[in-house]
């Protein structure tokens, strides 16, 4: 599903359902289209140079994107980017077959 698409299904959940979270979705809707795109892939471990290089801007534009949407969030880092976009739906959250190992307790 492209990030588009997942914004437009997450909004039309928050929509339905007004009564979860409505500062949530009125951060969520405060977005530009562009700013998702920023937050999914960020959210998605992409650095901001993979970014830029995805969405065919500049480093200088995504990181503008990046500060953006940290502001309308209320967010100061990536780790709270990537929490908000697990907990809005915005990204999935796979296993992605980290092994740890705790033989040594």
């Amino acid at each position: 599903m492209t990030p588009q698409a997942q914004t437009a299904d997450r909004r039309e959940q928050l929509l339905a359902h007004p009564e979860e979270g409505r500062s949530e979705i009125l951060k969520v809707l405060s977005l530009t289209s562009r700013e998702t795109q920023v937050l999914i892939l960020l959210a998605h471990g992409l650095s901001n140079k993979e970014v830029a290089f995805r969405m065919g801007i500049s480093p200088k534009t995504s990181d503008t994107h990046r500060s953006r949407l940290y502001l309308k969030l209320g967010i100061h880092s990536v780790v709270e980017a990537v929490l908000f976009a697990v907990r809005e739906r915005l990204v999935g959250c796979e296993n992605k077959g980290i092994y740890i190992d705790n033989s040594r307790d």
